[in-house]
């Protein structure tokens, strides 16, 4: 279900593209290929320009999609994107953050569909330019996507403060034990070097909330983000 509505959201959006993948029917009147693609039509009750054939072998159906399904950075790669690979995986939770928040992360109803997720690194070049310096930054740290994701959302909040932020993660230069940078780096740390990897929402979490305290210039005795429990803590809102 969820395959269809995005091919909807699609085509309501204006992304559909016509690209030569037939609806396709066998000799029998059954539907071997395009259930969705017709789906999202009817639901939406909007037309696609396609191709239509009819007369194939019913077995034919065992050989429709079974190569590799490409994803957005594939075709992110394809259209000359910079650091498509880490570009995409930001990009996404940067379109789950603007829909209701970063929190949502796994849950299929919410997800941007790859086109939604190639569209907007297509058009927005900042993505990737952060990409690769998140990359550059060293994986040591973190995710690149998470770091990418950070860095796009805090510089688009304060530039200069952003850039300082992660040159001083990066460095850890000038830093004291109370810094919120420097407690997110030595977590940062501890996690890398350990066995047992905190997933990546959290991850996410700790750069909001060392990102919050270091922009209103506060000081931290410890960073964490208590999503468990009786009492969970709500997602940070930067």
């Amino acid at each position: 279900e969820m395959h269809w509505m995005k091919i909807w959201i699609d085509i309501a959006e204006g992304r559909w593209r016509y690209n030569g993948e037939p609806i396709s029917f066998g000799t029998n009147g059954a539907l071997l290929n395009g259930q969705h693609r017709l789906q999202a039509c009817a639901a939406g009750d909007t037309p696609i320009d396609t191709d239509v054939i009819f007369g194939l072998d019913p077995e034919a159906m065992s050989t429709i999609d079974i190569g590799k399904v490409r994803t957005a950075a594939n075709i992110a790669h394809l259209e000359g994107i910079q650091n498509a690979s880490v570009a995409c995986a930001a990009a996404h939770l940067i379109l789950l953050h603007e829909n209701g928040g970063i929190q949502q992360l796994g849950n299929k109803q919410v997800e941007p569909s790859k086109t939604k997720v190639n569209e907007r690194v297509r058009i927005d070049h900042r993505i990737s330019d952060l990409a690769g310096r998140a990359a550059g930054l060293g994986r040591s740290l973190a995710p690149p996507r998470a770091m990418a994701c950070c860095y796009y959302l805090f510089s688009g909040q304060n530039s200069e403060l952003a850039e300082q932020f992660f040159d001083r993660l990066a460095s850890g230069a000038g830093l004291t034990k109370h810094d919120p940078v420097y407690l997110l780096r030595e977590r940062l740390r501890t996690n890398s070097a350990g066995k047992a990897k905190l997933p990546l929402l959290e991850i996410v979490a700790l750069f909001f909330k060392a990102w919050i305290a270091y922009r209103n210039g506060k000081q931290v005795k410890c960073l964490r983000w208590n999503n468990g429990g009786a009492n969970p803590e709500k997602f940070p809102e930067i």
